[in-house]
């Protein structure tokens, strides 16, 4: 969900887009709980903690491996400063059991205390999600030292650009308001937000129609 580091990014230099290899997905996690540290959405779902860091690479690594992998659309750059996630039309919608499997991995990462409210929160995210054919960016980041290069850009149009191509839309969730206003700098308009259970962040829902 959503992105860190990227608001505000000037192009410099020419900046490798590839897709990443499964090899170097425990990397890409590390840094996208790099980028994500200071999430809003992230820091009201993980317990916080003596283990946090490794429930937010946890939580990296069920986006990445349970839910995106078998779809091949991650993609990173050369020296994998950072990375995009993202599901292609058709391909969102879990079976029960699928969606039962994921749910026990939860409590690791929430803890039992907060395990309601936050798939409380899961559950209306997901009850918006668009249900007409889109790619979802489940999730977009780059590594701070790398930030404000133009990175988080060249990642998002790697996939734009496709998407014009063939006329379809896109859609994602972001809970920074920053990215917000760099998401609109690629065409995305604000579809709704919703503001998570127990205090949570508010979350903005963005489409972007094919240009």
């Amino acid at each position: 969900m959503g992105l860190n580091g990227l608001s505000g990014e000037d192009y410099i230099g020419e900046i490798q887009v590839r897709k990443a290899l499964i090899k170097e997905i425990p990397t890409l996690e590390e840094m996208l709980s790099r980028a994500f540290d200071t999430d809003p959405f992230l820091n009201w779902y993980v317990l916080p903690g003596r283990k946090r860091k490794e429930r937010i690479i946890k939580s990296f690594d069920i986006l990445i491996r349970r839910i995106a992998l078998e779809h091949d659309h991650i993609f990173t750059t050369g020296n994998l400063e950072g990375a995009a996630v993202w599901i292609p039309p058709g391909k969102w919608n879990m079976s029960i059991l699928r969606q039962l499997s994921l749910m026990r991995l939860t409590p690791s990462i929430t803890g039992i205390r907060h395990l309601f409210t936050r798939v409380w929160g899961l559950l209306m995210v997901e009850d918006k999600h668009p249900k007409e054919d889109h790619y979802y960016l489940l999730t977009l980041g780059v590594d701070p030292p790398y930030q404000n290069r133009g990175i988080g850009s060249r990642l998002l149009r790697h996939v734009l650009d496709e998407c014009d191509e063939k006329s379809i839309p896109v859609y994602l969730e972001t809970a920074l308001e920053k990215d917000v206003r760099f998401y609109e700098g690629h065409g995305f308009n604000i579809r709704g937000t919703l503001t998570m259970p127990a205090n949570g962040p508010m979350v903005w829902l963005m489409w972007r129609e094919p240009r």
